[in-house]
């Protein structure tokens, strides 16, 4: 037979685990969105630097364009 003390003393530690986790849960939700990693950031920052530069591109007149 398993002893009524020890089942209780169980739970009860199951429960402070799982109130601890549920505290460290809201504090990282309570966090600010991360902007994510540095391949991240500099990837998009590249992207938007050659969409701003090929707006400021001229358009080349027709008999420029190469012909494959």
């Amino acid at each position: 037979m398993v002893d009524e003390y020890l089942i209780d003393a169980l739970a009860k530690h199951r429960l402070e685990e799982m109130r601890s986790w549920a505290e460290r849960q809201a504090i990282v939700r309570s966090l600010p969105p991360t902007r994510g990693s540095l391949r991240t950031v500099v990837g998009t920052g590249l992207i938007r630097a050659g969409r701003w530069l090929l707006r400021e591109i001229p358009e080349l007149p027709a008999e420029r364009h190469r012909t494959a």
